[in-house]
């Protein structure tokens, strides 16, 4: 994940010969990818800023033409990047909706202030989502979903859960 800033996409390939891009959406809003729209894209230790020049979504896709990248060698450099927006531009959610960003690294506990483990990931799944819950050498999963996830506060950093909805 990029540092202060939060990750809505993915540069997973090439799309033609003029420095498209096919971008993974990892947003919820893919509107975001809009022409004039800028992005942060980051890979490895490095940061570059670019503006959508042209942009269309095709389901959890964006073919997307950024300004200044106009030939596929240009346009290879980006290949893997996250591309990222500062933290302060997320809309709002609306309430028991949270930005994955700020789940993971939560320190888990069962109802009755056991603690399970750290939030490592969220696995967006067909069905539901699902919480990877680290605890040494070994991974729990629990569905995210109201009967198997009692109370999350983000303020805390601390995610209850019901201890038997956990899976090995």
């Amino acid at each position: 994940m990029c540092e202060e800033l939060v990750t809505v996409g993915k540069v997973n390939k090439l799309h033609g010969r003029d420095g498209e891009l096919k971008v993974r959406i990892l947003s919820e809003y893919p509107e975001r990818f809009a022409i004039g729209a800028v992005f942060f894209f980051k890979k490895a230790e490095e940061t570059k800023t670019y503006c959508v020049k042209k942009c269309h979504i095709k389901g959890e896709f964006a073919i997307i033409k950024l300004e200044n990248v106009d030939t596929a060698a240009l346009a290879q450099e980006l290949l893997g990047s996250e591309i990222c927006i500062k933290e302060d531009s997320l809309m709002p959610l609306s309430q028991d909706r949270y930005y994955i960003h700020s789940l993971e690294g939560c320190k888990v506990f069962d109802e009755d202030k056991n603690y399970v483990g750290i939030l490592k990931e969220v696995w967006k799944l067909p069905a539901n989502d699902v919480f990877v819950v680290e605890n040494g050498t070994k991974e729990v999963l629990f569905p995210a979903v109201k009967h198997a996830i009692k109370n999350i506060s983000i303020t805390q950093g601390e995610i209850i859960v019901d201890s038997h909805f956990g899976v090995l």
